[in-house]
Order: structure tokens, then C-alpha cells, then sequence
């Protein structure tokens, strides 16, 4: 089941979104890299390493979510962490069988818990997201995710 988006990642069309990046740890020694935006509670990545050259974003979500938060001085284990909302921006670099226009946003389900008596970072579901078509749907206050703020994003990816 597909839900609303409420990304706050709206921006003034004639500046292009600061991106950040961060390196992810990848399996069998595949490290990755994504290029992600923080508004407020909301994260929005991206892989920027082909596929082929590294784990999926998908696969590694676990140790995506915890370089972003390395990267920007959260705590995973502490109450901070569970007021952010990570999604997951899937394109045709991380995922070559997708067309190049194509595209699907995923909000993670992302819980700390137990594994082997450790504490971890788990992603326990991907959300479709649906995204409005246009930036006025929802008004100026809104924050919602638009097509074009998801478009500024790829684009700025791409620089």
C-alpha cells in the first residue's frame, strides 16, 4: 500500500539542493556511496555508485541508515533516531534494469532491536511513496515531496 509523502524538500527552483555523501558499508568489502538531503526529520538517498560495483541500497538499508546518521551526528541508539524518516530514492544508477526516467521513493521502516544480543539497526519494511504531480497540490506550508523536488534531487545527483 502506497502512502502520501510528506518529504519537507522544497526549494527555490533556481538554487540547486546541497547534497551531501556519505559511504555506506557494503558486503563481502562492496562499499557504497548515496547521496542524501536531511529537511528537518526527513532523509532522502540515493545510491551514486553504479550497481554492479556495490551492495544494493536496498540490501545494505541498515548500514545506509547508520552512515547517514554517523554523517550527521545522530545517535542511533538514542530517542533522537526515531523521529527521523529515511526514503529511499531508487533510479537507474542504483538499479540498472529501471529505464533512465524512471524512479520509485520508499519510505523505510526502520526499528533498533536486538540481534544476537546486540543492539541494531533493522529496516523491517519499504513503503511505496506516492508523490504528487504537481508543486501547488498542496500548497506553499505544506512540505509535501513534489515531482519537481524529487526531479531538482536526480538532477543534482547527477552534477
Amino acid at each position: 500500500m502506497a502512502e502520501e509523502a510528506g518529504l519537507s524538500l522544497r526549494r527555490d527552483r533556481t538554487i540547486t539542493p546541497r547534497l551531501k555523501k556519505v559511504e555506506y558499508k557494503g558486503f563481502r568489502g562492496h562499499n557504497g556511496e548515496v547521496a542524501y538531503q536531511r529537511r528537518g526529520n526527513k532523509v532522502l538517498f540515493s545510491a551514486i555508485t553504479e550497481a554492479g560495483e556495490t551492495t544494493s541500497t536496498v540490501n545494505a538499508a541498515e548500514a545506509v541508515v547508520k552512515a547517514i546518521c554517523e554523517a550527521e551526528g545522530v545517535d542511533w541508539r538514542g530517542e533522537d533516531f526515531g523521529s527521523l524518516e529515511f526514503y529511499d530514492l531508487m533510479t537507474k544508477v542504483g538499479y540498472p534494469c529501471r529505464k533512465l526516467e524512471d524512479w520509485e521513493i520508499n519510505r523505510l521502516g526502520v526499528v533498533v532491536g536486538n540481534v544476537d544480543g546486540k543492539k541494531q539497526i533493522q529496516v523491517t519494511e519499504w513503503i511505496p511513496v506516492v508523490v504528487p504531480e504537481s508543486d501547488g497540490a498542496q500548497g506553499n506550508n505544506a512540505g509535501s515531496l513534489s515531482l519537481s523536488a524529487v526531479q531538482g534531487f536526480i538532477e543534482a545527483k547527477r552534477e
